[in-house]
């Protein structure tokens, strides 16, 4: 390889025939993201994020969704027309709290329409003995039976243990460092 005028060195490949210098003029980082977990609900058997949902061997009875943004609505809506039985809870007063409330209601409207039950202004705690502990918006404390939780409160950028470090990325807590352009 050799330097084009306007390309820069990027890093250094590792080959079986030796190391390999990749240039480039401009670069992207596409590494994806993770999913949040929340420290009273971990990942593991009946608690699931967005990945593990979408390779479920069969669709449970009742799942229970953490979080009423666009991911957990996606894959409750999908889980409930399959046949099962969908609750979701979210914190804010209304599903997909950082969209325009009139875009919004429409989605609402169909899924109460369809029977999905949505328990707004709650809290999830705990996952245990096949139910999730959740505050309501008036304080009681609620036991929803679940066969599956899936939780679907986020992202996070997935920026870890690519060598971004190496690369001379500059970086703004997990996330590349963005300047005005």
């Amino acid at each position: 390889l050799r330097l084009v005028e306007g390309m820069q060195p990027v890093g250094t490949v590792k080959t079986d025939e030796g190391d390999l210098t990749i240039t480039a003029e401009h670069v992207i980082l596409a590494t994806g993201s993770d999913p949040v977990e929340l420290p009273f609900l971990p990942f593991g058997g009946d608690v699931i994020s967005s990945t593990e949902a979408l390779s479920l061997d069969a669709v449970p009875g009742k799942l229970v969704v953490v979080g009423g943004g666009y991911i957990g609505l996606e894959l409750g809506i999908a889980y409930r027309k399959l046949g099962a039985q969908v609750t979701v809870v979210e914190m804010a007063d209304r599903i997909l709290p950082l969209y325009d409330k009139a875009l919004t209601d429409p989605v609402a409207k169909w899924m109460e329409k369809h029977g999905v039950t949505l328990m707004l202004g709650a809290k999830a705690g705990a996952f245990e003995k096949g139910a999730l502990n959740v505050t309501d918006k008036d304080g009681n404390a609620v036991k929803l039976k679940a066969d599956k939780v899936l939780v679907t409160v986020g992202r996070k950028p997935r920026t870890q243990g690519w060598g971004l470090e190496n690369m001379g990325v500059a970086m703004a807590g997990p996330f590349v460092k963005m300047d005005d352009r």
